[in-house]
């Protein structure tokens, strides 16, 4: 994906979520772990309804805003021209995309031989075109691990294609890490595809490219995700990867280490903060400093007696959104669920998840992992005054497909 001469140096990383968008720069240096130097994030206004054709007009417009000021921060950290930062410095940005704005499928292709053959590079490409091959032939393919595109309202030639990546390697029956050079009968991949909306990744390309000139990658937020689960708990096979932002909540399912399906409910932590708006009649800020004060248990009796009727209404609807689509994954429910957001509220959701599942189908055992930046620490640097667990996520991932 990349040459051997831009392992080494600054990239761009860039956030895209459903409410806000979020710029880093990061150092990446061989045989150490990557380094975000520093990062910045702009949310969207928090409207009374969600728009969504319009909310990525208002991303674009904040993404031209937050690279000026990344870009102008950055040249100073560097001690470089602003010129040469734009048009030569810049490895490559990395533009990290979630729901609703992509969707994914996996797909599934096996091959038998009489006698036994060697697993070549040249094997594995050969049978990852029969794949597309096989896809285009039978539109309706479902495959043995089955497939899901995430439902936007969209139709599917709307789309761009932005990542393929074996994340399963069957040989005989068995999950093989590394294929390479071994000899079976029975190969099997599974591939999982990701794709973008063409409008959504135009103005957002566009975008970019007005003010730096490097190379864009384009990934889901659920591969980029996974990859890194994948990277640090390397034990975990079967879990739920919830990723909560303002508006969507995106949640994608592993099954024996193998994405099985993705899906996401219209509700986010934005939920929480329109109904505290609305019986308090305060702005977001102060909503947001509300809810903290009750989860902190830091009110008044008479205040808090009144916030948490509105705080538990927001629980119940949030949760009942949430075991529908769980529903929808059709999937054996996991024990153990990886909880990414940005939000100063995030031990608290993670408490509150806990709380809830305890009555929910996946019994009091549930295990929530709570995907902060203590626990990205050893894996990420961190060199800003503002350190943010989806940066981080998202520089692990651009270190993991350099490496």
């Amino acid at each position: 994906m990349f040459g051997q001469d831009t392992k080494e140096g600054v990239h761009l990383v860039v956030d895209i979520g459903n409410f806000s968008v979020g710029v880093a720069l990061v150092y990446l240096k061989e045989n150490h772990i990557p380094e975000i130097i520093l990062n910045r994030r702009l949310s969207l206004p928090l409207t009374e309804k969600w728009n969504k054709e319009k909310s990525i007009d208002d991303i674009c417009q904040n993404l031209q805003k937050l690279l000026k000021i990344v870009l102008k921060e950055s040249a100073k950290t560097l001690h470089v021209s602003l010129r040469k930062l734009e048009t030569k410095k810049i490895k490559n940005v990395l533009c990290i995309v979630s729901s609703p704005w992509c969707i994914s499928k996996i797909k599934t292709y096996g091959i038998k031989e009489k006698n036994q053959t060697e697993i070549t590079p040249k094997l594995i490409e050969l049978i990852t075109k029969k794949i597309n091959l096989y896809d285009s032939e039978t539109p309706n393919n479902t495959g043995k691990q089955g497939e899901n595109l995430t439902k936007i309202g969209e139709k599917e030639d709307l789309y761009k294609t932005i990542e393929k990546k074996i994340i399963q390697t069957k040989l005989n029956g068995y999950v093989v890490l590394d294929p390479i050079n071994k000899t079976a009968r029975e190969i099997e991949l599974s591939v999982f595809e990701g794709k973008i909306l063409k409008k959504v990744m135009d103005k957002i390309g566009s975008t970019i490219h007005s003010q730096v000139s490097s190379n864009i990658i384009f990934h889901s937020f659920s591969l980029t995700g996974f990859a890194i689960i994948e990277e640090m708990f390397p034990e975990a096979h079967d879990y739920l990867l919830v990723e909560v932002g303002g508006e969507i909540t995106e949640m994608t399912s592993v099954k024996d280490g193998l994405v099985t399906d993705s899906s996401y409910l219209e509700s986010g932590k934005n939920l929480f903060l329109r109904n505290v708006i609305k019986e308090f009649a305060v702005n977001p800020d102060i909503a947001l400093s509300f809810i903290k004060l009750f989860y902190e248990q830091r009110s008044e009796k008479t205040f808090n007696d009144k916030i948490k009727e509105v705080i538990k209404h927001s629980e119940t609807e949030w949760m009942n959104n949430f075991k529908k689509t769980l529903y929808t994954l059709k999937e054996k429910l996991p024990l153990r669920i990886f909880l990414a957001m940005e939000s100063p509220l995030v031990p608290f959701w993670s408490e509150f998840l806990k709380s809830q599942l305890i009555e929910s189908p996946l019994s009091k055992n549930s295990e929530i992992i709570s995907l902060n930046t203590k626990a990205l620490s050893q894996f990420c640097k961190f060199s800003t005054d503002e350190p943010e667990t989806l940066h981080a996520i998202h520089t692990i991932f651009l270190d993991k497909i350099i490496r």
